[in-house]
């Protein structure tokens, strides 16, 4: 009888060995993951801005993207972004 509990124990450690493994062989694959995306990113930082705002001397809205631009940046400040 005593041999049956620890052929359990064992088996119960090798199953819990196995998982851990799994879990840390799936935490390595996550990591690698957000690396490479973390890679992709693009730079953030002086001229990559999506919308450029100038209140002053002139006013003028310009968005970087689809190069739209607009006089008015009242109604772009206050959400109107489709004008």
């Amino acid at each position: 009888m005593n041999d049956t509990r620890l052929s359990k124990a064992a088996h119960n450690l090798l199953i819990e060995c196995a998982r851990l493994k799994q879990s840390d062989t799936l935490l390595i694959v996550r990591e690698k993951e957000s690396l490479g995306e973390k890679d992709q990113k693009k730079d953030i930082g002086w001229g990559h801005q999506i919308r450029s705002y100038v209140l002053h001397p002139y006013r003028l809205v310009k968005d970087n993207r689809t190069n739209f631009e607009t006089s008015d940046p009242d109604k772009v400040l206050n959400g109107d972004l489709d004008s």
